[in-house]
């Protein structure tokens, strides 16, 4: 998803096919030595939309601007809750979920993040 580089401390961004994102450092990263024509066909049937998007929009990625402290809605189990960022990581955006004290770490580009989602509906009408 996205090469190492200074700005995210030369990690990999890695979409992994449950729909998590994640850094990794180079040492966890292997090589795929075969891949399908269409690789978003191979994954959960839920991130799939969003990674056909982004592979087909690279090296262009839209993403909200997010800052710690701020809160937002995000989509979780087909629901929006109210989170607040507790931090931001380059690219991800760790939140917590006031409902149920849970913390995750969501891509910034992700259509989960309201904002991101309200931008995209709009630009669709």
């Amino acid at each position: 998803a996205e090469p190492p580089k200074s700005t995210n401390k030369y990690r990999y961004l890695v979409f992994f096919d449950d729909g998590y994102t994640q850094y990794c450092p180079h040492d966890n990263i292997l090589v795929v030595c075969h891949t399908s024509r269409n690789v978003w066909e191979d994954i959960h049937p839920e991130p799939r939309d969003f990674i056909k998007n982004y592979l087909q929009q690279y090296p262009e990625r839209p993403m909200v601007k997010m800052s710690r402290g701020q809160v937002v809605k995000v989509e979780w189990n087909g629901r929006w809750w109210i989170v607040r960022v507790l931090e931001v990581d380059a690219s991800l955006v760790k939140v917590h979920f006031d409902a149920d004290k849970r913390t995750e770490w969501i891509y910034r580009g992700s259509t989960r993040l309201g904002p991101m989602y309200q931008e995209l509906a709009a630009a669709k009408e």
